[in-house]
């Protein structure tokens, strides 16, 4: 299970609504932009830095526990914890100090705190993750993290929860987009020994935020979005997004072909095809 983390879409959200750069017009006494692919593209960055970061130090979360790093360049963080190994609950203190390259494109600075209340393999274990003037490539990070095993569904399949409260990602600019999200994710295994290929995972919750310009939006997945492995896109399910609380877009996915083709139902009721995966 591990090393199939990366194959999780990060953005499984927000991703399609950068597929498309139509705006899109109703008359109704006046004339009204109802989708701007710029507001779309800002919520995607938010989300983007948050889950990257998190993703980074999750593929370390052994070495995090025995506090040896040396993954991925987290080497460059001192790493302190405030309970001995095995012992719970810990927290970890990562300090990246003034700025140090993760890798060739991420550049963290400040301090993350991940406090686990155990091993992350059992019903029931949390990883808390917090950010003390934290930064990704300038970019500032706030609010918390909470990742929950749920154990497993009646049918054995594994479960989690991810749910990130008052975050504000601010940019150098001064721009701030602030969100919170609540992500379920299922694992399915479909029973073959040593065989990926043929599992899959499911994906259910919602989300909100404001824009740096002020636009709210709000939404929730209304029927599970599914990935297989083998195909690497979501090939099922349905999102719905609203802005403002008044134009409210629907994107279906398609009926579980790997064609990473889907369908975004606009409020005027226009279709369009769109690309959902690259």
């Amino acid at each position: 299970m591990r090393n199939l983390k990366v194959i999780i879409p990060v953005l499984f959200l927000f991703i399609i609504f950068s597929c498309t750069k139509k705006e899109i017009e109703i008359k109704d006494g006046h004339q009204k932009v109802i989708f701007n692919p710029k507001i779309t593209e800002e919520i995607i960055n938010a989300q983007n830095t948050f889950d990257i970061s998190n993703s980074i130090i999750e593929e370390s979360y052994d070495k995090i526990l025995k506090g040896t790093i040396g993954f991925r360049g987290l080497d460059c963080a001192e790493i302190s914890k405030s309970n001995s190994f095995g012992q719970f609950p810990n927290t970890f203190t990562l300090d990246f100090g003034t700025g140090c390259d993760v890798n060739d494109s991420l550049n963290f600075s400040g301090k993350i705190l991940i406090t686990f209340s155990g091993f992350f393999n059992h019903s029931g274990d949390s990883i808390v993750f917090e950010y003390n003037n934290f930064y990704v490539n300038g970019t500032h990070l706030e609010g918390v993290c909470i990742k929950k095993n749920l154990g497993k569904d009646t049918n054995g399949n594994r479960t989690f929860s991810k749910q990130i409260t008052n975050a504000k990602v601010t940019k150098e600019n001064g721009e701030t987009t602030s969100f919170n999200s609540l992500k379920y994710s299922k694992y399915y295994r479909n029973g073959t020994p040593f065989n990926f290929n043929d599992d899959k995972f499911g994906f259910t919750g919602n989300f909100n935020g404001v824009t740096a310009s002020g636009d709210t939006y709000n939404g929730i997945i209304k029927i599970e979005l599914i990935l297989p492995v083998s195909c690497g896109c979501i090939v099922s399910g349905k999102l719905e997004i609203t802005y403002n609380s008044e134009d409210t877009f629907e994107l279906d996915y398609g009926n579980g072909d790997c064609d990473k083709v889907g369908t975004l139902t606009y409020p005027d009721g226009t279709i369009e095809e769109i690309d959902v995966c690259k």
